[in-house]
């Protein structure tokens, strides 16, 4: 039986000009040439003459074209007259994927696709609930859950039975952390679905993590088990906690707002992932230090959610990685950050071997130097170290060894006024170094 893969998408419909144009557009875009606005008008109103009174098997192929090129600038104001026409309901569908999904992927703006995405969901009441609805997974899937809760919210005034959007309703609520808006969603969903209707694994694992949430122990276990969790019985564990398989291995990603994002300039990604182990089906203790995230720090306990968002390799194992939700219980201890300059290839091994040694000796330990770089004032290599002090160590220990570190010829010094206020050095110098590496003294992150 043959494998027969899709055909690319192809542009041999539209007129010699029309071709042309695009491929000078293509050869600029390859070799770095500025595209200018009269261009792209030109482009513009050459397709849009060859797409006038064409089928829309070639309108589909011409954007599918467009966006497997990455020719945006194109590509999108064709969508949003494409919205705005008169077009069949499956295709219209396609078209507000492909607008929303074009601004926040190949263009990268976030908040320009939210504005896109709002826009839509003006005219997808007028196309009715059934639309409304599937737009509705598609902005779920994207993690755009204000603009799915308002398509949600018409579709249930329009038919208040539609369980689809009282499953909306309850991820919305669910995503904003109201817990108990998020249970009274649930406890409709469960009155249209029938106390006789087949447990729904999505279903049931929300009920069990708006129980952990709540700290409603009984019910977390009876959901749990509904999707195939299993606890010991009889256990202190069984009367206080959800424990299922407590110490795991598990990755999570931490998203970060898009106000803190856009602000950065390109300094912070959306997301990052850290290391944690899980102490519950819906739990994960954070045993990672976080470098971008502003307020999540190791040590704190994440409630996660079910839905898996990629996979990472950890010495030739697969992990799937889990969204966190929100702090469940903050850290006990307390993070440090120590920075200083790399003055030598030396000194930057020996920083690596002595980090290297105190992980190996169970200290929660960071060196970012050379993950993620950095330069002082000086242009010289910004030294990054974290450290993740729990209540159990002592902080006398560590400074001892620091101490012994940095004495060694040709280590570099480490600098952090927090650190300091504790363990009785000059805060001001550790503030004034700062300073001279080009750092907020206020910086804690």
């Amino acid at each position: 039986m043959s494998d027969e893969s899709t055909p690319a998408p192809s542009i041999a419909q539209l007129s010699s000009r029309s071709q042309k144009l695009l491929g000078t557009l293509l050869q600029s875009r390859t070799q770095d040439i500025s595209i200018d606005d009269y261009q792209i008008e030109d482009v513009l109103d050459s397709l849009k003459s060859d797409l006038d009174g064409q089928t829309l098997v070639v309108l589909e192929e011409s954007l599918d074209w467009l966006r497997d090129a990455g020719l945006y600038e194109i590509s999108v104001p064709l969508l949003e007259e494409s919205w705005s026409a008169d077009l069949p309901l499956d295709f219209l569908g396609r078209v507000a994927q492909d607008w929303v999904g074009s601004v926040l992927f190949g263009l990268g703006d976030e908040t320009g696709a939210r504005e896109v995405a709002t826009h839509i969901s003006k005219r997808a009441r007028e196309l009715g609930p059934s639309f409304c609805c599937d737009l509705c997974d598609m902005y779920l899937e994207w993690g755009f859950f204000k603009e799915a809760e308002s398509l949600a919210q018409f579709v249930h005034e329009k038919q208040p039975g539609e369980v689809s959007a009282l499953f909306h309703l309850m991820i919305c609520a669910k995503m904003r952390l109201a817990w108990t808006e998020a249970q009274t969603w649930l406890e409709k969903l469960d009155g249209h679905r029938g106390q006789d209707a087949t447990p729904e694994p999505s279903i049931e694992w929300n009920r069990a993590l708006f129980a952990v949430a709540q700290h409603h122990w009984s019910k977390a276990r009876q959901a749990w088990r509904a999707v195939g969790f299993q606890f010991p019985e009889q256990s202190l564990e069984e009367q206080t906690q959800d424990y299922a398989t407590s110490g795991e291995l598990s990755p999570v990603r931490l998203k970060i707002d898009s106000a803190t994002v856009e602000a950065s300039r390109g300094q912070i990604p959306r997301s990052e992932v850290v290391w944690g182990h899980r102490i519950g089906p819906a739990r994960v203790e954070l045993s990672g230090i976080p470098y971008y995230h502003p307020t999540i720090r190791s040590g704190d306990i994440l409630l996660i959610d079910g839905v898996k968002e990629g996979n990472v390799e950890l010495d030739g194992d697969t992990y799937p990685v889990s969204p966190a939700l929100s702090v469940w219980a903050s850290s006990p201890g307390e993070t440090f950050r120590l920075y200083g300059v790399q003055k030598s290839l030396k000194a930057g091994i020996m920083l690596d071997r002595f980090t290297q040694e105190l992980g190996e000796d169970g200290w929660a330990i960071v060196n970012w130097t050379r993950m993620i770089r950095k330069e002082t004032k000086s242009r010289e290599p910004l030294i990054q170290v974290a450290l993740y002090l729990p209540p159990e160590r002592d902080i006398t220990l560590f400074h001892l060894k620091l101490a012994e570190f940095m004495s060694e010829e040709d280590a570099p010094q480490l600098y952090s006024p927090r650190y300091a206020s504790l363990t009785n050095e000059d805060v001001q110098d550790h503030q004034q170094a700062w300073r001279n590496l080009g750092l907020k003294v206020e910086e804690t992150h």
